[in-house]
C-alpha cells in the first residue's frame, strides 16, 4: 500500500514538473509576440545612447527577420553599407570594403548598451530553456519570474531573469547575466503601441549594470510583416 501511495506521489511530481515547464515556455512564446515576433517582418529600429542626459550616439537599422535568421542593415551615413547576418547559430559582419565577411558573436557590443543579438535575436524562445522561479509585484501588478537558459551556442546570454505580466505576458523587466553569472545589464519595457496588427513593445531601454549613467534606448520606429525570399539571408549576398 505505502509502494503505491509513494508512486502515485512520484507520477504526481513528475506531472507537476513537466506542467510547470510547459506554463513557462507557454508564456515565454506569448512574451515573444510583444517583441515583433512575427514569423518574417522588417523592422525600424533607432538606438540612442545616453550617458546621464546626454546623447552620447544614435543609429538608425533595419532588420529583417524571418524564423531565426535576420539580416541588419546599418542605416546611419558613418556606417551605412555595413550589415549583421544571423543564421542559426552563426553571425557575421559585413563591412564594404571587405570581401569576406568576419565572424562575430551576438553578445559582442553594437551600439552603447546594446548588443548585436539584441537585434539579430527577437524571439527568447528558440535559445533559452524556461521555468518560472516565481511570483513578485511590479508596480502594484502581478507577475511571473521566468528563468531562462540558454539552450544553444547563438544565445545572445547565458541565462535571463525575465519578469513578465501575469494577466498576458507582457514584458516588463529583464536581467541579462553572462556565463560566470556576473549580471550585466537590466532591460525595462515600455508600453505597447499597435504595429503591423498587434501590440509592439515600442520601447526598450537598458541599464548598464556598472555604469549607473549609462543607458540605452531601443526604440522600434515601424514593423512591417512581409514574406522575405531565403536567399536574402546567405553569407554570399548578404553583404551585396
Amino acid at each position: 500500500m505505502n509502494r503505491i501511495i509513494l508512486a502515485s506521489a512520484l507520477a504526481l511530481l513528475v506531472v507537476g514538473s513537466v506542467a510547470a515547464r510547459e506554463d513557462a515556455a507557454g508564456l515565454l512564446a506569448r512574451a515573444d509576440a510583444y517583441r515583433g515576433g512575427f514569423d518574417s517582418s522588417v523592422i525600424r529600429v533607432k538606438l540612442t545612447n545616453y550617458d546621464g542626459e546626454r546623447v552620447t550616439e544614435e543609429a538608425e537599422y533595419e532588420v529583417a527577420a524571418k524564423g531565426e535568421n535576420s539580416l541588419v542593415k546599418f542605416l546611419s551615413a558613418r556606417t551605412k553599407g555595413q550589415a549583421l547576418l544571423m543564421r542559426g547559430d552563426d553571425m557575421w559582419f559585413f563591412l564594404p570594403a571587405v570581401a569576406r565577411p568576419i565572424r562575430i558573436t551576438p553578445i559582442q557590443r553594437l551600439l552603447g548598451n546594446v548588443s548585436n543579438g539584441d537585434l539579430a535575436r527577437l524571439r527568447y524562445a528558440a535559445d533559452y530553456d524556461a521555468t518560472v522561479a516565481g511570483m513578485e509585484m511590479v508596480d502594484g501588478t502581478p507577475a511571473v519570474v521566468l528563468d531562462l537558459r540558454a539552450k544553444r551556442k547563438g544565445a545572445t546570454y547565458q541565462r535571463v531573469r525575465y519578469i513578465v505580466r501575469k494577466s498576458d505576458a507582457r514584458p516588463l523587466r529583464a536581467e541579462y547575466f553572462l556565463t560566470s553569472g556576473k549580471p550585466v545589464k537590466t532591460a525595462t519595457f515600455g508600453e505597447p503601441r499597435n504595429m503591423g496588427g498587434r501590440p509592439i513593445l515600442a520601447r526598450i531601454e537598458i541599464q548598464d549594470a556598472i555604469r549607473a549613467t549609462s543607458r540605452t534606448t531601443i526604440e522600434i520606429l515601424t514593423i512591417v510583416p512581409r514574406e522575405l525570399p531565403d536567399k536574402m539571408f546567405s553569407p554570399v549576398r548578404a553583404g551585396g
